[in-house]
Order: structure tokens, then sequence, then C-alpha cells
């Protein structure tokens, strides 16, 4: 799942998955990320951390508390905010975090 507000941003890196076989599901703010986890138990979460209506930090804490969500990989895009954020991100329970979802894309090709 990719959740980002940013729909440029979401298509991209949708397209990009797709490409290497992953089936991608999307949300464009917090609620809607983790009604979609709860919901589908996604394989993979790639989450902005400034997501509306609830942040992507509370969605990670959140999906960590959850039984059959508890070992999801959740990549954090911190979109070049301060290494506190990165640290805020795995303390709730990223595994890992990239400072722009261009880096990340330049990672998984």
């Amino acid at each position: 799942m990719i959740a980002d507000c940013d729909e440029d941003n979401r298509c991209l890196l949708k397209s990009i998955l797709e490409l290497k076989g992953f089936n991608v599901l999307e949300a464009a703010d917090g609620q809607e990320a983790f009604d979609i986890a709860i919901e589908r138990q996604p394989d993979l979460v790639v989450i902005d951390l400034k997501l509306p209506v609830v942040s992507g930090f509370t969605v990670i804490r959140h999906i960590r508390r959850l039984a059959g969500l508890r070992e999801t990989p959740i990549i954090a895009i911190s979109s070049n905010k301060p290494i506190s954020h990165s640290r805020l991100a795995l303390a709730a329970g990223a595994l890992r975090t990239w400072k722009s979802q261009l880096s990340l894309i330049d990672w998984i090709c």
C-alpha cells in the first residue's frame, strides 16, 4: 500500500511497483491508510509521515498494535524533514525511512 496525499507521488510509485509485479493499494490520508491496512492487510506499507487527517506516525503506531500487521514492513517517507522525523518513524515501528520518494524509487529500480 502507498499512503501519500500527493496523487502524483502515489501514481509514480504505483506505476513503478506495478511494473515490478506488485498489486498496489492507495490511500490519500492517514485514516484511509489505516482502514485499508485493517481491511486488506497489505504485504508492505509505504507511508508519507505528513499525511492529512491522521499523521503517518500515528498510522504506523496503530498498525503495529494489530496482531495481523505487527510484522508488516513499513517504509516511511520523511519528505526531507529533519533527522528527528526519521528517528520518530523508526521508534513508531517503521522498518526504514527515506528522505524522498525519489530516493526510494532509485533503491527499488
